[in-house]
């Protein structure tokens, strides 16, 4: 099995972007605590499938940072604002550069959006303070959905 490895400036990029998608705020602290670069990039070391599009995706957004804040910048070097200006480009599908020919910027800011709220929503702490109870299979199945509806 070919495993990929992400570099440090890959793996900063996703760390980036995760704060861009879900970041702190008076509420918490956003996903950033929880190393989703590192989990991102796990999964995409043992995750073939997922691995190319990863790749091909993050060649796309190094290409949007050059055409849009100049060439030599990095994404993870950028503002919040900057960022979100970067994915809001890739989530309407209209991201600059060639890097994104291989692979649809809508289709891997979806990809990545998704796994940054796997990220989040997977912290035990997180759980707590938004309410969610835990997998129902822990607890035997959600006891509203074990029983019979009621009309109305």
């Amino acid at each position: 099995m070919n495993e990929t490895i992400l570099t440090d400036d890959q793996i900063a990029t996703l760390a980036a972007a995760a704060e861009a998608i879900i970041p702190g705020d008076d509420f918490d602290e956003g996903v950033a605590p929880l190393g989703p670069g590192h989990v991102i990039a796990t999964r995409v070391r043992y995750q073939p499938q997922v691995a190319d599009l990863y790749v091909k995706g993050l060649r796309g957004i190094a290409d949007s940072v050059g055409i849009m804040f100049g060439p030599g910048r990095r994404f993870a070097d950028l503002s919040l604002v900057e960022r979100a200006r970067v994915l809001e480009a890739m989530r309407r599908g209209v991201a600059p550069g060639a890097g994104w020919r291989e692979v649809s910027s809508r289709g891997f800011y979806l990809a990545l959006r998704a796994d940054v709220c796997f990220v989040y929503t997977t912290d035990p702490e997180v759980c707590r303070r938004i309410g969610f109870p835990g997998e129902s299979t822990a607890r035997g199945g959600y006891p509203d959905y074990a029983q019979p509806q009621s009309p109305g």
